[in-house]
Parts: C-alpha cells; sequence; structure tokens
C-alpha cells in the first residue's frame, strides 16, 4: 500500500544562469505527486527587465505545450515568480522564459508537491 509522504521538494537549477534570450528550464517529472503542486522561480541582477514566464507542460518530456493562462510578466530587477497549480494529468513539468528585453540572473527553480511512495 501507498503512503503519502510529506512535501517533495526539488530544486531544478543546478547553478545560477544569465538569462538575455528565450530560455527553457531542466525539466522535474510529475510522477506520483498528488493534488496540487507548486513551482517557484527566483531571480536577482536584472537589468531593463521585461520578460514573460510560463509553465510549459509534456506527456513524454520532448514535446511541450505552454499553458497560456500561465503568463507571468516580470519586469523588476530583483522577484520571485510562484506558480501554485492544481492536479494535471501531464507527466513532466518546466518554465520558460521569452524575454523582450534586458537579462536577469535565475538562481532558484524549485518544485514542491506532496507524493506517494
Amino acid at each position: 500500500m501507498s503512503q503519502l509522504d510529506q512535501i517533495r521538494k526539488k530544486q531544478l537549477l543546478e547553478a545560477p544562469e544569465t538569462i538575455t534570450t528565450d530560455w527553457v528550464s531542466p525539466s522535474c517529472s510529475l510522477d506520483n505527486r498528488v493534488g496540487a503542486f507548486s513551482l517557484s522561480f527566483k531571480y536577482i541582477n536584472g537589468s531593463a527587465v521585461n520578460m514573460k514566464v510560463y509553465v510549459q507542460l509534456s506527456n513524454d518530456d520532448l514535446e511541450y505545450g505552454e499553458l497560456e493562462e500561465s503568463e507571468a510578466v516580470i519586469t523588476e530587477d530583483t522577484g520571485t515568480v510562484l506558480f501554485d497549480m492544481e492536479g494535471s494529468g501531464a507527466a513532466y513539468i518546466r518554465i520558460s522564459i521569452v524575454v523582450t528585453s534586458g537579462s536577469i540572473d535565475a538562481v532558484e527553480l524549485r518544485f514542491n508537491a506532496s507524493q506517494f511512495h
């Protein structure tokens, strides 16, 4: 019988990354996840920032689709974007950033969820 764990927390960025052009994050498996989950994206050292952040979902970790309703516009030099989501039937998740102008340093992308083991 499966048991519900506390919370699964996963840092998706291995090291800070400077973003100046369109970018996609590493993906995270949604296997064994139960119910709602969240992604938080933290950035610093922005300069002339005008970007859009989207959640992308996939069933095979190859082909991804953007959730248009997940669009978050960032214009501040430093901040955190939080996506708090209900259950999804997808198998993988990541974020994409569309850069209109500027640069940021991505320092953290964290996935949080309850899961079975």
